[in-house]
């Protein structure tokens, strides 16, 4: 729990603004507003324009304590991650590159992301869960056991990957025993593309 609700009320007040000042800057109603700041679920837009109101990185509401993050440096230590449309964490889903929006986060966060997705479905429970929010890195080669983005045909997927070298065949596995094991052998290869290792992800669902 990162207690935004707590934050988000410590960050009003000291900014000098009211509930309803703040409801009227993002759009929503003085009571839904006020439910964020009682630990209402608020979506990863709504804490962006909030991050952008206080002017913190959207990162900070993930920290753990409210004045550490209000004394980060926001001049060039703020790197912008596109969000992309949303994979697959189960069996498969078109996916496509149109940007949905931008993540602004401190670089000592994200070093070496390049963009951000979210993640649609539980075979990658309890690691990845449904609806989390991944940072990856682009790159084409992947160590066995790492957790990557792949493209298989038209469909995405969030796995875990082996190579057998001597086989030359691709495993994509899933930690939740529920699904089974992806198995590409070399007559599949055309068709599949490593897309990006996941370096780590933003749980924002409460």
């Amino acid at each position: 729990m990162f207690d935004i609700g707590e934050k988000l009320k410590t960050l009003r007040i000291n900014a000098g603004f009211t509930q309803p000042e703040i409801a009227e800057k993002i759009n929503v109603t003085k009571p839904t507003y006020a439910a964020y700041e009682k630990g209402k679920d608020i979506s990863v837009n709504t804490l962006n324009e909030l991050a952008k109101i206080f002017n913190i990185p959207f990162e900070s509401f993930f920290m753990d304590n409210v004045e550490k993050f209000k004394q980060i440096e926001n001049k060039g230590t703020i790197k912008r991650i596109p969000i992309i449309s949303r994979v697959s964490a189960g069996r498969g889903e078109y996916g496509t590159d149109d940007i949905l929006e931008w993540l602004e986060m401190p670089v000592s966060l994200c070093d070496g992301a390049d963009y951000a997705t979210f993640v649609k479905g539980d075979s990658m429970e309890p690691k990845i869960l449904d609806g989390d929010l991944i940072l990856i890195k682009k790159d084409e080669y992947l160590d066995n056991g790492n957790i990557g983005i792949f493209r298989v045909g038209d469909d995405v997927f969030c796995k875990k990957y082996f190579n057998n070298p001597i086989t030359k065949e691709v495993i994509l596995k899933s930690l939740n025993s529920k699904y089974d094991p992806i198995y590409l052998d070399e007559n599949f290869h055309d068709d599949f593309y490593i897309l990006g290792r996941v370096i780590c992800k933003i749980d924002y669902n409460f």
